[in-house]
């Protein structure tokens, strides 16, 4: 796949809220809340990221890099890894494998 990133195949990946929330939160010993005011940002939205109802956005990616000397592609490589998981079962791309082919390389001419 490139870049280091491994989508699993036969479980799904741990979310990027609930990394937050095991390897970081509660070893800081800080409820929802203060860690939510640390983020800027209000304590529904926080759960919402943790519960995994939430995307890390670029923007949340930064201000948690800042807030726990992380980088941001730390949280957005979680998020996509999420993601890819979530679409590869989806019934979507069961139509697209069916409708799409690759394209090949035309052999040029001698």
């Amino acid at each position: 796949m490139g870049h280091g990133l491994t989508v699993p195949k036969y479980r799904p990946p741990s979310s990027p809220g609930e990394m937050l929330n095991k390897e970081f939160i509660k070893p800081l010993g800080m409820t929802q809340q203060a860690f939510a005011d640390v983020l800027g940002i209000d304590r529904p939205a926080l759960n919402m990221i943790i519960n995994g109802r939430r995307r890390i956005s670029p923007e949340m990616a930064v201000r948690l890099s800042i807030v726990l000397g992380t980088t941001p592609d730390f949280w957005l490589n979680g998020q996509m890894i999420c993601d890819l998981y979530e679409t590869r079962r989806s019934p979507l791309v069961a139509r697209l494998r069916k409708q799409l082919r690759p394209l090949r390389k035309r052999q040029k001419a001698s």
